[in-house]
């Protein structure tokens, strides 16, 4: 059973989304649509979130999971690591993985199309990653709310 949760925020509603035990899903959303259920990881979300959004964030103290391949699964990792008021490019994440794997290359391409399929926006902060040449591209959230979100932590681009 998924269970749903809408919260209002600064940036607008967010949609929270649980199995019952984790996390699987913190995303923007026009609307809320389905029922509401009161969930101890949605209450441990909102605290989270409430930091966040007050300027202090602090590690999220709640279970995650989201369907990925294990190539996502990396590209989370690093990308859940990027402090609040950083950014990181694509190709630094690619280079990372490609050390990692003993490889040659891997392109910002994969690394962008791994982050399109995250749903756990703001703990896996993938508006923190930005284009080479300091670009804002590829948040599902649109490009004003990635401004907007990258600004609140004091990144003006």
């Amino acid at each position: 059973m998924i269970f749903h949760q809408y919260l209002g925020s600064p940036f607008g509603l967010i949609h929270l989304e649980s199995d019952g035990h984790a996390l699987n899903a913190l995303t923007f959303c026009p609307e809320a649509k389905e029922e509401q259920t009161e969930l101890e990881v949605f209450i441990r979300v909102r605290k989270w979130l409430d930091s966040y959004f007050a300027g202090k964030p602090v590690k999220p103290d709640f279970e995650m999971r989201q369907p990925a391949t294990d190539f996502q699964r990396s590209v989370y990792e690093i990308t859940a690591r990027i402090p609040f008021g950083r950014v990181m490019c694509y190709g630094e994440i690619a280079a990372i993985i490609a050390e990692n794997k003993g490889i040659r290359k891997m392109t910002a391409q994969a690394v962008g199309q791994a982050l399109n399929r995250n749903r756990l926006m703001l703990v896996i902060p993938c508006h923190r990653v930005i284009g080479a040449d300091g670009s804002l591209t590829g948040f599902d959230g649109g490009i004003e709310l990635k401004r907007k979100l990258l600004k609140h932590e004091g990144i003006i681009i």
